[in-house]
């Protein structure tokens, strides 16, 4: 493989942030949220209204456990149950991939336990690789298990109920590579929705895979909010969902089309690369930037979405195998190429989205993909040109230049 890069780029969405050349456009234009029917979500709603009872495996052992006084609390992915004299947890649940149920009490439950009659159980059991970690029933006022349920399920807990009990779907809203998006309003149920959702349905290995990612990722304005997920029905085997807030204005791609000012291109890269920057923190690769994953909003914001290919990358290290699929256009040509990939790897798709943005133009003026030998291997030959910049203004395409957009790359076999 031959490489021949012209000039340095920046390594860091920090460093691109401070290139850019122009003061970000004023937003006092921004249109207001509309406002949702659901009273606005309590704070520490879990710590204060989530009540332990006992473990499943214990809950026969009534004597001991009824007495108790225990609290909860979610700290950082993890469902902590203390004794209400005590400041250590003496049981811990990790929430990733944990099964959340929930439901109306027994007779003999609520008479053991002397709940009330507007009292509600939930049941959070651990993934099974986490066989040291117990089962717990909770109980909770039922006005209060939408949002308990909600807390939990953003935490990375997964609902073993259908989504259809929550949303009212509508058809298909979009395909990607690992699922079909569905778009869904929230009614009136048990669990608490605070907008439209889209719903991606796909099978239990990539849902697993991108809740992990965005329970790692956590909340940031410019990465796409997740609303938990749903196991399937047929006990588990059908598809799975995963709930994200819905944006009705589209993709980035879209919105290029209808020509893009540059003001506007700016904020929108200005978004994205906090966006990096935040995600890059917690060791997150996302491998496939590019205007299809990019969200924008009602107030033209952008958010990045779809960490279907994302994955964590260990300090000092990259990836060094290509993983699932990748978009060759927007890749860089180590990525390409197979070599070592690190979070640099982003930031030059950054680059390459920014030059769609105001070309409408792949940097990769050219892909083909040839048989080179009777084993049936295949050569990805991608050409990168000196993009034509003369009609932007000066200080865009200095940005454009100092980007690590210009080179030429011959990759090796792909198999």
């Amino acid at each position: 493989m031959a490489v021949d890069t012209i000039g340095h780029g920046p390594e860091s969405p920090d460093q691109l942030l401070e290139m850019l050349p122009f003061e970000l456009p004023q937003k006092a234009h921004r249109k207001q949220r509309k406002v949702t029917e659901w009273p606005q979500l309590p704070e520490n709603v879990a710590s204060a209204k989530l009540r332990p009872l006992a473990p499943l495996s214990r809950m026969h052992d009534v004597e001991s456990w009824s007495p108790r006084v225990l609290r909860a609390s979610i700290n950082k992915g993890k469902l902590e149950i203390y004794e209400d004299s005590t400041r250590k947890p003496f049981s811990v649940v990790e929430l990733f991939w944990a099964r959340v149920s929930s439901g109306a009490p027994s007779g003999s439950t609520s008479s053991s336990y002397q709940l009330r009659e507007a009292d509600m159980i939930i049941l959070v059991k651990p993934q099974r690789s986490l066989s040291q970690q117990e089962s717990w029933a909770f109980t909770c006022r039922k006005k209060w298990l939408p949002y308990l349920l909600h807390s939990l399920a953003v935490e990375g807990g997964v609902l073993e109920k259908e989504v259809e009990s929550f949303f009212h779907m509508e058809g298909s809203c979009g395909k990607g590579g690992y699922g079909t998006i569905r778009r869904g309003f929230p009614i009136v149920s048990e669990y608490y929705s605070p907008c439209e959702v889209a719903v991606k349905v796909a099978s239990e290995r990539d849902v697993r895979h991108e809740l992990k990612m965005l329970s790692v990722a956590g909340r940031h304005p410019s990465v796409i909010k997740h609303h938990g997920a749903f196991r399937g029905n047929n006990g588990g085997r059908g598809p799975w969902s995963l709930v994200l807030e819905f944006y009705p204005s589209g993709d980035l791609w879209h919105y290029c089309v209808d020509c893009l000012q540059l003001s506007t291109a700016l904020s929108f890269l200005h978004n994205l690369l906090l966006g990096l920057h935040h995600i890059h923190e917690r060791k997150i690769f996302h491998r496939d930037v590019k205007p299809e994953n990019i969200l924008v909003t009602s107030d033209e914001r952008a958010v990045l979405c779809d960490f279907g290919v994302a994955e964590i990358v260990c300090s000092g290290t990259g990836l060094t195998k290509m993983g699932r699929g990748l978009t060759p256009q927007y890749a860089s040509p180590e990525m390409i190429s197979r070599n070592s990939m690190n979070l640099t790897g982003d930031v030059y798709a950054a680059g390459a989205t920014f030059h769609f943005m105001m070309t409408l133009q792949y940097v990769a003026s050219s892909l083909k993909k040839e048989r080179h030998s009777w084993f049936g291997d295949f050569v990805l030959e991608l050409n990168f040109e000196k993009p034509n910049l003369r009609e932007l203004p000066v200080s865009c395409q200095d940005l454009l230049e100092r980007m690590p957009l210009c080179c030429s790359v011959h990759t090796g076999a792909l198999v």
